[in-house]
């Protein structure tokens, strides 16, 4: 499945089930965001996005605690657990989701791999191969 295939089928499962999704990026760089509202349509299911790439504005747009960001730093399970949180309370969808990482090896968090996928379900998915725009889709 392609990236235009699984966005049709998200678009259309939800819309499907009169349901609604907001999106909270930040490596991805509004991707996520892109992909969705590529499909005709996509305004039955897609509310919107924000793209919080700075970690700044993932305490001040999204409300992720700031003492949560010092912990951890910007790519983390409970950071891209509250960046979805943060991109639900300010649009209401009835599901959302987020995606962080990294793919900056001048400025690698310590004990992560070259290149880190965390959505907001909390799984790492990591590979240290790869290039800034693979590790970004």
């Amino acid at each position: 499945m392609n990236e235009h295939e699984a966005a049709a089928a998200i678009i259309g499962l939800l819309a499907g089930r009169g349901q609604t999704v907001a999106v909270a990026e930040s490596l991805t760089g509004g991707l996520l965001a892109a992909a969705l509202t590529s499909i005709p349509g996509a305004s039955a299911a897609f509310r919107g996005a924000v793209v919080a790439y700075a970690t700044e504005l993932k305490a001040t747009v999204l409300g992720v605690p700031a003492g949560l960001l010092d912990r951890h730093g910007a790519v983390h399970p409970d950071v891209a657990a509250a960046m979805a949180a943060g991109v639900r309370r300010r649009s209401e969808p009835s599901t959302s989701r987020s995606a962080s990482g990294q793919k900056l090896p001048a400025r690698m968090l310590p004990g992560r791999p070259a290149a880190c996928w965390m959505p907001a379900c909390c799984h790492w998915r990591c590979a240290a191969r790869g290039t800034r725009s693979a590790a970004r889709r």
